[in-house]
């Protein structure tokens, strides 16, 4: 491990991959890794933005680099202009040399507060810093042990794996079974429509707390809470509300408008806030909106009540729409609460990169997807041969 000291330059604390930012003949070059990345994915499989830090000889060429398949999380730089302005992510410049002491790909912890990285750190010390701050950051924190270790397929596909949790005692459950996010759905008694918005700000806040530091999504009903507690919530979690794609682009304009409306209002009452995704969800099976790219969602969540998302017909129609997402760079997200662990394995083998399950699944569908090829089943689907039958889950039974 190697840890380097600079000058701070804002934000709080972040851990991503190292993009290392090389500018031969004074034209900044992509890094090879991000370029093979696109040139390797498949046709039809999705492609998951990666949380990267990015590394730079000037501030000002990472803080303009644009990444349209990975987060930048981060920004280490050797040098910067007088009265940069910061970027809002932990930053930290000043340190001599880092292009040459940082490599493509490596590990990396920023503390934009303290003005610290350190360059693959290894679990202990990454607990040891952990404890020392109390939390990696106010709204996230590290999980060192397996169950909460990402799920990834034998060929290769990081898969995330939500845990559906209407209330805090599955939120808890969704936890200890390894949950990658949280998933909050429509009609949950966490966000009670009879509850007043003081009742639901701490409904939220309680929730936030029970997370841990996982990322949430809110499926928002934006006529029962209030913007204005969505925001305020987002201080203490890594919060995206979804809401329904069959609304149209002039809908998603209207709810873009009605959050900025009410960030500007609670700047101007001196109330702290953060920022939110929005994600898009369609109900399984129902017409794929040709204005993706006009909808500006971090993602598509795929919503069903029965068991009609599984057989051929549904695998075409996701397959569908995986593809048209994948030109817009959205991961597509699957909640079948009837769906049984083989079907979600063959949803997942023809494009979706995620799946929204209950909280005793949770383990059991990651342990199947790092025993699969999904690569593999995509091509016995395509031929039309069965798969072969896994170990599953039957929705309900929670002993299992």
């Amino acid at each position: 491990m190697l840890r380097l000291r600079g000058k701070p330059l804002g934000g709080q604390v972040s851990l991503g991959s190292a993009a290392v930012l090389r500018a031969p003949n004074g034209i900044p070059m992509l890094p090879a890794r991000l370029v093979a990345q696109m040139a390797r994915a498949q046709r039809d499989a999705p492609i998951e933005p990666v949380e990267i830090v990015v590394v730079a000889r000037d501030f000002d060429a990472a803080a303009s680099l644009m990444l349209p398949w990975a987060r930048v999380v981060g920004i280490v730089a050797e040098h910067a202009a007088e009265g940069a302005e910061f970027t809002g992510m932990p930053t930290v410049v000043g340190i001599e040399g880092v292009l040459e002491k940082i490599d493509d790909d490596a590990l990396v912890l920023i503390d934009g507060e303290r003005g610290i990285v350190l360059v693959d750190p290894d679990g202990v010390t990454l607990a040891a810093y952990q404890a020392e701050r109390e939390r990696i950051a106010p709204r996230r924190r590290i999980f060192l042990d397996y169950s909460h270790q990402p799920a990834v397929s034998l060929d290769g596909r990081a898969i995330r794996v939500m845990g559906r949790a209407g209330s805090l005692d599955e939120v808890r459950a969704a936890l200890d079974s390894g949950a990658d996010t949280l998933y909050v759905p429509a009609g949950s008694a966490l966000l009670d429509p009879s509850l007043d918005d003081e009742a639901h700000l701490d409904s939220l806040l309680n929730l936030a707390e029970a997370a841990s530091g996982k990322p949430v999504t809110i499926a928002w009903d934006v006529e029962v809470v209030t913007a204005a507690n969505i925001l305020q919530a987002a201080r203490r979690m890594e919060l995206t509300v979804s809401v329904p794609l069959a609304t149209g682009a002039e809908r998603f304009r209207e709810i873009q408008d009605y959050l900025q409306e009410t960030r500007e209002e609670l700047l101007a009452e001196e109330i702290d806030f953060a920022d939110v995704r929005i994600a898009g969800s369609v109900d399984a099976g129902d017409e794929i909106p040709m204005d993706l790219g006009n909808l500006f969602v971090s993602r598509i969540v795929v919503t069903d009540s029965s068991a009609s998302i599984q057989g051929a017909t549904m695998r075409e129609w996701l397959a569908d729409l995986a593809l048209r997402s994948k030109t817009f760079l959205l991961p597509v997200e699957i909640d079948a609460p009837d769906a049984d662990t083989t079907s979600l394995l063959e949803l997942l083998a023809v494009g979706a990169s995620g799946v929204i399950v209950s909280p005793p699944a949770v383990s059991v569908i990651k342990d199947q997807v790092r025993s699969t090829d999904l690569g593999d089943l995509r091509e016995l689907l395509r031929q039309n041969q069965p798969a072969t039958p896994v170990a599953t889950y039957t929705p309900g039974d929670a002993t299992d």
